[in-house]
């Protein structure tokens, strides 16, 4: 098989190539007849360029891998990977409100003020924390428009002794394709951009819930929800 066009054609510059076997449209040449596990007995890599040309060629072969290819999206690590994210997700928000809720009526009793029915307070909070669904739909879409990642298989499934080093390689290829990105950068001021919504809606909803001036009511919910951003920080949540 030709792999000429699958590799980099500059210097210190690696490539990435995936060959199939056993299929008829797999470029292998006619004369090797849709070769396959059962009548590959050796592998050769062999450079080849015009007589006319000068060439000092250095061909370095790394990561070598036999085995059927399937897709990240197709393996149980993405199935557990995806599953555990919405089961967090879900515990997260869910955690987040009762938390906020219950910090907020600990602000205004400690304020002097009457607080009123603590389900009306936890409700309209559940409103407010509505916001934190299209924050993870403008997570998803921004993660959406990021550039694929090729992890060697050495990285996503490590040999023993080697888990340290694998984690270290899957940071420095986030590192490399992700965060020089506008998307990635855009993530850390998305969250301050819903925390200050989340605010403003709490603020809008408990002044007119408990009829609080706009500044106390400001004040309640600005000092609950940095609480509750330092609570979480704390419990890791």
């Amino acid at each position: 098989m030709d792999i000429g066009d699958k590799i980099a054609n500059s210097s210190n510059a690696w490539g990435n190539v995936t060959v199939s076997t056993g299929l008829a449209n797999s470029n292998w040449r006619p004369s090797v007849d849709s070769p396959d596990w059962g009548n590959i007995t050796g592998l050769e890599f062999e450079l080849a360029w015009l007589s006319f040309e000068v060439a000092d060629l250095t061909l370095k072969i790394d990561d070598l891998y036999f085995g059927k290819h399937v897709i990240f999206l197709a393996t149980e690590r993405f199935t557990g990977w995806f599953v555990e994210s919405l089961i967090t997700t879900t515990f997260s928000f869910f955690l987040g409100w009762s938390l906020y809720a219950v910090l907020l009526l600990l602000i205004i009793k400690l304020s002097g003020s009457e607080a009123g029915p603590w389900s009306m307070l936890f409700i309209v909070i559940g409103y407010t924390f509505s916001i934190r669904i299209v924050h993870v739909l403008v997570d998803a879409f921004l993660v959406s428009t990021l550039p694929q990642l090729v992890f060697p298989l050495k990285a996503w499934n490590p040999i023993a002794g080697e888990e340290e080093l694998a984690s270290k390689l899957v940071d420095d290829i986030y590192q490399t394709s992700w965060y020089p990105t506008l998307a990635y950068s855009l993530t850390l001021p998305l969250v301050f951009a819903f925390y200050a919504w989340a605010i403003a809606l709490s603020v809008i909803a408990i002044h007119f819930l408990r009829e609080f001036t706009w500044k106390k009511a400001a004040s309640i919910s600005i000092t609950a929800y940095v609480i509750y951003i330092f609570v979480r920080g704390f419990l890791g949540i």
